[in-house]
């Protein structure tokens, strides 16, 4: 039986997001609540990061498909999910004018899920996610949906 604290599962290396656009090359990290893959922009040819939303206690991977399946009675859970997870997007986006905060590049749906594509980090340049929003992210959106699971959405590592 699937209780949705099972292991992430995450996208083979190699896979093409949006099209073929964004090519998987490995995984950065995973959490309760999603998984971030580096990744190639195959339009500029430059490495990317991108946060795939996969609560796990609400959705499962279809092992043959690779999309993401709400758990039964999940649904509407997931879709409030996948609409917070846009807003986070979009304010740190709204965020890019300033140097300290990491560039977002695209927000997009792909494989039943949500996804953004943003600047990969140099853990020695100095630049900082929005540590702020993630944190408040992390502290009061996400225990409301997986209270046993403390996660912080976006997991930074180095290459």
């Amino acid at each position: 039986m699937e209780t949705g604290r099972e292991k992430s599962v995450p996208l083979p290396e190699g896979r093409g997001l949006l099209q073929g656009r964004y090519k998987i090359s490995g995984v950065l990290g995973a959490g309760g609540f999603g998984i971030t893959y580096r990744a190639l922009d195959t339009q500029v040819q430059a490495p990317v990061a991108i946060k795939e939303l996969y609560p796990r206690p609400y959705v499962k991977r279809n092992l043959r498909t690779g999309k993401i399946e709400p758990r039964e009675g999940k649904k509407d859970e997931f879709e409030y999910l996948r609409k917070r997870f846009r807003e986070e997007a979009e304010v740190i986006h709204s965020f890019q004018e300033s140097p300290e905060i990491l560039n977002i590049y695209n927000l997009f749906d792909d494989n039943g899920t949500s996804y953004y594509a943003m600047e990969l980090l140099d853990p020695f340049k100095g630049r900082v996610f929005a540590s702020v929003i993630i944190l408040l992210y992390a502290i009061f959106i996400a225990p409301k949906f997986c209270p046993e699971q403390p996660t912080v959405p976006i997991t930074m590592g180095a290459s």
